[in-house]
């Protein structure tokens, strides 16, 4: 496939839009939904410890 300026251009302006709704979404103020709160409360009680390193999840996943 040959790039052209029209396709750089295209991907350009994909890549602002983009850029637009994840600054939309970063500014806007709503408050964290119920079930992200759990969660995010679930999370935080989890040790550090309990968490497979990556050459674990490579050996036991592939």
């Amino acid at each position: 496939m040959a790039i052209t300026l029209e396709t750089i251009h295209k991907e350009i302006q994909q890549v602002k839009s983009d850029l637009h709704r994840v600054r939309s979404m970063l500014e806007d103020e709503g408050e964290l939904a119920d079930e992200a709160r759990r969660d995010l409360a679930r999370a935080r009680e989890e040790v550090c410890g309990e968490y497979l390193t990556h050459e674990e999840v490579v050996a036991k996943y592939g």
